[in-house]
């Protein structure tokens, strides 16, 4: 079970075990979430993907060819805590991350919160990342005073309405049962903590200075951040383009994998 010290503590994460010269893509889930959020192909290897079941494809199309880290942010899934309330300081862990792994030509891939420590790791032209990919998120998040006080009053009920709201009404039950599970186990004050750091994360004014090679996932079915906000992100910055995820909620990488795989390899392919 892999760890990475921090100045914020000691960061769970997997990789599954790719060697390649290309970009290493790091996966930094959502709000509520932690590594278990990405698909099971994307980070799993060896022993683990024979424990599951899993029959990898190794088609150039898929990412499954590329060596991917997926990190647990501090206080959620097997990284301690507490956990921290600002996007910044969830970009300095991040970053710290890349650095501890001697990690170069780096995709920062971003889920809602993680996109906007993507971001965040974007504006501050980090030398050891070539790019970013952006799924379900914005420059600017919008949170209502009723999740983040209902996060702390009533939790479960709070989650059980987040979740609600993430998922296409066509999707798989086994995605929101797994989404709740996992923000359950996140707890309380992991989660406000996300959603409080949302709360104040805005980046419109910086995106223009922004020239990192983006790739911005937009789910054409999502209640959280709507699709028009994601397709407000991609046309603000200078080097990026738009892919809409159709028949998909708010975690599309989970509910339309095969069709967020394809766009994403191609962006990968040309960072090469």
């Amino acid at each position: 079970m892999p760890f990475c010290d921090t100045d914020t503590g000691q960061l769970h994460y997997t990789h599954n075990g790719v060697r390649t010269n290309g970009p290493h893509l790091v996966l930094v889930h959502g709000a509520g979430g932690e590594t278990r959020c990405w698909p099971a192909p994307w980070r799993l290897a060896g022993a683990a993907q024979s424990a599951v079941g899993l029959s990898i494809s190794r088609d150039a199309s898929r990412m499954t060819n590329h060596s991917i880290y997926a990190i647990d942010l501090p206080g959620h899934g097997r990284s301690p805590g507490p956990a921290l309330d600002t996007i910044n300081a969830l970009a300095d862990t991040v970053e710290q991350f890349i650095a501890a792994q001697g990690l170069r030509n780096v995709i920062v891939v971003g889920h809602s919160m993680g996109g906007a420590i993507a971001l965040t790791i974007a504006a501050r032209a980090n030398p050891r990342v070539s790019g970013q990919i952006i799924v379900a998120s914005a420059a600017k998040i919008g949170v209502t005073e009723e999740i983040l006080s209902g996060l702390k009053t009533d939790f479960e009920k709070t989650v059980d309405f987040i979740v609600k709201f993430s998922f296409d009404r066509g999707s798989s039950p086994f995605f929101p049962r797994k989404a709740r599970e996992y923000t359950i186990a996140t707890g309380p004050d992991s989660t406000h903590a996300d959603f409080l750091a949302c709360s104040t994360f805005d980046m419109r004014n910086a995106l223009a200075d922004i020239a990192l090679p983006t790739l911005v996932l937009a789910a054409e079915g999502d209640r959280m951040i709507p699709h028009k906000h994601s397709a407000g992100l991609a046309e603000a910055l200078p080097n990026a383009e738009l892919t809409t995820i159709a028949n998909s909620g708010h975690y599309p990488h989970l509910e339309r994998t095969a069709s967020v795989e394809v766009p994403m390899a191609k962006f990968c392919a040309n960072l090469q």
